[in-house]
């Protein structure tokens, strides 16, 4: 019998796909049961203390809104005592946010005694509260995200699709994909709150009629958004850009944004991390996968606009590199392996259906490719320096 699992995450227009629906409908995919909990949605279903107790694991993903901040009325539904005594299963936490962000912070102390378990998408998290004196450092674990590798994705060829490509594919020459339609010079797709309209205000003067189209991309009904379309037309999206300009998030962290827009095949810009957040850049080589910008330096930034915009091959071998880089290492499947993994789950139940691109030498499903590195047990230079270095490079240049 294959093991059920409930997953309890926030289900509004701004909820990522990696981090809400795509992790129930990844792990049905995978073979398990799913108890699908979605929470501020209209027609959303139910939590009861019964339905939980039936499950074998509970992933709250975003626990700091669902829990913490009981942003969707959750405790209305299961009582903090019931959730503490009656709900039997183990309760894991995916995060979605860095525990020190520019507006708010989340305290680890009000959500520990509720959860099992802890897995931190930034790494400075995880070395915090994996430390012996907050009590529970076997279960705290980094864990990045990861994108969901059959909504964002490139175009694949349609006679490669559903299995290696092929050597002698006289559409796709034998690489598997086939070349986006690139009609915007420098995007962005989501959300632009407060400091980033200012931070695009201030960026604007330095671009010098290089055109920078910021929006957003859903797709709804009377009921609200419809998820899965809201994906896949956003992935549309992505693959139409030459240059995605990643805008500073108020997290310091690789946010969901970051492996989308590489899963599909296109060249990201993305906001290099400093102290110790800097060490979540390692999860990606500068130059060779995605290009690091200090968001402070706006003149700078300006002329990498440029020459990436206009530079189409080295722009496109660093967007492949990249794009392989997140589907053989980075999916939301390898993410979700790693996480049951830690709570004791052993392998899927079931291997999941082939969509994605299978290159020799490297696959989704190859040993070790899913585990991130870890927050405890390795050393090396952070991604500050790293990027510091190579940034002084590229200016020198």
């Amino acid at each position: 019998m294959s093991k059920r699992i409930a997953v309890v995450y926030p289900a509004g227009i701004m909820s990522a796909w990696d981090v809400a629906d795509g992790i129930p409908r990844t792990l049905k995919r995978m073979g398990y049961e799913v108890l699908d909990l979605p929470r501020g949605r209209w027609g959303q279903p139910a939590a009861r203390v019964a339905d939980l107790n039936e499950c074998d694991l509970i992933i709250v993903s975003g626990a700091e809104h669902v829990l913490a901040k009981d942003r969707f009325g959750f405790w209305d539904e299961v009582s903090r005592e019931d959730w503490l005594t009656k709900v039997k299963a183990p309760k894991a936490a995916w995060y979605h946010e860095s525990f020190t962000r520019e507006d708010e912070n989340t305290d680890f102390a009000a959500l520990r005694p509720l959860l099992d378990f802890h897995f931190f998408p930034a790494v400075q998290d995880a070395e915090t509260y994996c430390q012996p004196h907050f009590g529970v450092p076997d279960r705290c674990h980094y864990l990045p995200f990861g994108a969901d590798t059959e909504i964002f994705k490139p175009n694949l060829c349609p006679q490669c699709r559903n299995g290696p490509p092929a050597s002698d594919c006289i559409t796709c020459l034998g690489v598997g994909t086939l070349p986006s339609g690139k009609d915007i010079d420098i995007g962005f797709i989501g959300s632009l709150y407060g400091p980033r309209l200012t931070y695009l205000d201030r960026l604007r003067p330095h671009l010098k009629g290089v055109s920078l189209l910021c929006g957003n991309v859903a797709v709804q009904d009377i009921e609200g958004p419809s998820p899965e379309e809201t994906a896949l037309r956003l992935a549309a999206n992505y693959r139409r850009i030459k240059v995605f300009l990643n805008l500073p998030s108020l997290s310091q962290l690789l946010v969901t944004k970051a492996v989308e827009v590489m899963a599909c095949g296109t060249f990201l810009l993305q906001p290099a991390l400093g102290a110790a957040a800097g060490k979540n850049m390692e999860l990606f080589a500068h130059t060779r996968h995605l290009v690091y910008y200090r968001h402070t330096n706006l003149g700078f930034l300006a002329q990498i606009l440029r020459e990436f915009m206009e530079r189409d091959l080295d722009r496109e071998v660093i967007a492949a590199a990249g794009c392989k880089e997140v589907r053989e290492k980075h999916s939301l499947r390898l993410r979700l392996t790693e996480m049951l993994g830690k709570c004791g789950f052993g392998a899927p139940p079931g291997p999941e259906e082939c969509l994605g691109i299978t290159r020799p030498g490297g696959s989704e499903a190859s040993e070790g490719a899913g585990t991130p590195r870890s927050a405890k047990t390795e050393s090396g230079p952070s991604g500050e320096a790293a990027v510091a270095s190579e940034g002084t490079e590229l200016e020198r240049k």
